[in-house]
């Protein structure tokens, strides 16, 4: 009896370890199930992830494909977003410099600009000027150095005005004076109806009147200082007197027309006078006015090859 107990209690203690046994092999056999499950599952995504990228990728090809506009508009618009990137990442820079450095740098800039319009404003204002200058001296006479060691004593501006004053005579209707180049220049227009005589007359009033301010001899008449080869002669001014009636318009008027004139050179003594309107020879003068064109003359050359 005993015996047979034993070898129930055997049996049974058998039949224990062989359900441990299973259990466990149940318990591996699920765990190895698991981790086939966990292997399977993640590439099973990877595997859907690449199906989607495929076909993201594709779609992407056809719509580059079909609209290559949209795709320019793209690319401008990143251009235009990394400059502005790049404008905030300069601006930060300058931000971030002291303000020292950013006040001498726009200092340093100035100073170029307003050197450049330095450099640029010289030949410009000399340019300028020598256009103005001349301008103002353009009915000037260039003197030189002729009258170096000449005109003592000299005629001064205020005695031109005195003798301008002095010249206002009632037939008189302008009278201009000036002196230049040496020269004193009198001319008076006077009435359209004053005959050459009365003319002639009012000529020789104007010349005493300039001799009674400024005298004839002392500074019209070339002075000599010294004798022989040590003799000086110091040049003075010519003067130039002219009266006319009026200014013809048309060649009717051009035949009433007086103009006479007096005039003193400083290196002769005598005075000239003349009728600018009356051709001294009346012959030669109508020759040159109204030449005859009928009778051509011949050079010596067409006279030659004619022969």
């Amino acid at each position: 009896m005993e015996k047979q107990a034993d070898k129930q209690k055997g049996k049974q203690a058998n039949r224990q370890t062989q359900g441990k046994k299973d259990k466990q092999k149940q318990s591996e056999k699920a765990n190895s199930s698991l981790s086939a499950a966990l292997k399977t599952i993640p590439s099973t995504t990877s595997d859907k992830q690449k199906k989607s990228k495929k076909n993201a990728n594709q779609g992407t090809k056809k719509k580059t494909n079909a609209s290559p506009t949209k795709r320019t508009v793209n690319g401008n618009q990143t251009s235009h977003r990394a400059d502005h990137a790049k404008q905030g990442s300069i601006s930060g820079e300058g931000a971030q410099r002291p303000l020292g450095e950013r006040i001498k740098e726009q200092l340093r800039t100035n100073y170029l600009l307003w050197i450049t319009i330095v450099v640029i404003a010289i030949p410009c204002l000399i340019l300028a000027y020598i256009l103005i200058g001349s301008r103002e001296n353009s009915s000037t006479p260039v003197e030189g150095s002729r009258f170096a060691d000449a005109l003592d004593p000299k005629i001064s501006p205020q005695e031109v005005n005195t003798l301008k004053e002095a010249l206002q005579f009632a037939d008189a209707q302008s009278v201009e004076v000036n002196l230049k180049s040496a020269t004193l220049r009198i001319t008076i227009d006077t009435r359209d109806d004053m005959t050459q005589e009365e003319m002639s007359a009012l000529l020789g009033q104007v010349y005493d009147a300039v001799g009674a301010q400024l005298p004839i001899e002392t500074y019209f008449t070339n002075k000599t200082i010294g004798s022989g080869d040590d003799a000086t002669v110091i040049k003075m001014y010519d003067l130039e007197i002219s009266i006319y009636n009026f200014i013809p318009e048309n060649e009717e008027q051009k035949a009433s027309q007086i103009h006479i004139s007096r005039s003193k050179n400083a290196a002769a003594p005598d005075l000239i006078d003349d009728v600018l309107t009356t051709p001294r020879d009346e012959e030669s003068a109508q020759e040159i006015l109204h030449p005859d064109t009928s009778n051509p003359p011949v050079s010596q050359e067409e006279q030659t090859e004619g022969e």
